[in-house]
């Protein structure tokens, strides 16, 4: 694998912003979330991998363990629902729905939202970081999961003000009767 791309490892505001880059000369302080997000291409074939965690060193203050916890059952729940066969943007409105549920603003409840849920469910992987299917709730998305696609499933909340960001992303492949998992460890805010 080769890693040529530019990293993400974000912390306190900076993980309050979906692909902020973060500030390499910001000291790391204890109980504020750190996101790592990673992106290599197979040196041989050129095809991408995706994967995102959040962390925390230090004492994990409640609310961003509430948070966590909110972003990893949305996770699951994109994850177990997610068929061949569905339109995209189905798995996109169902965390929406999810999120709202919980208080917290979407871009759909909320178009101009800068907190909450402000990035999008997930994205085909190929050759390109970034490919089809594409999970906007825009009316002229017609994307549908298809068995064999590569994709990411990659919820988050994000509140720059409160030094807050939490994404978890794992790469999948798409199977006749779900989705199966290409990354394995921990999900868990604890290094």
């Amino acid at each position: 694998m080769i890693e040529d791309h530019e990293t993400i490892v974000s912390h306190g505001r900076d993980a309050g912003i979906p692909h902020s880059r973060g500030d390499a000369g910001q000291l790391i302080r204890p109980s504020v979330p750190i996101v790592i997000d990673i992106f290599p291409a197979d040196r041989t074939t050129g095809y991408f991998f995706d994967l995102t965690r959040t962390f925390c060193v230090g004492p994990v203050p409640d609310e961003l363990r509430r948070i966590h916890a909110d972003v990893l059952a949305a996770y699951m729940l994109a994850r177990d629902a997610m068929r061949p066969g569905g339109a995209a943007a189905v798995s996109q409105g169902l965390v929406c729905d999810f999120f709202e549920a919980k208080g917290y603003p979407t871009t759909r409840s909320h178009p101009v939202t800068s907190e909450g849920y402000v990035h999008s469910l997930g994205h085909g992987v190929g050759l390109e970081i970034h490919e089809k299917p594409s999970f906007s709730l825009s009316p002229a998305n017609t994307d549908r999961i298809e068995e064999g696609d590569v994709l990411t499933i990659e919820p988050g909340l994000y509140f720059p003000d409160r030094e807050i960001g939490v994404r978890i992303e794992d790469t999948f492949v798409v199977r006749s009767n779900g989705v199966e998992s290409l990354s394995t460890g921990s999900r868990a805010l604890e290094p």
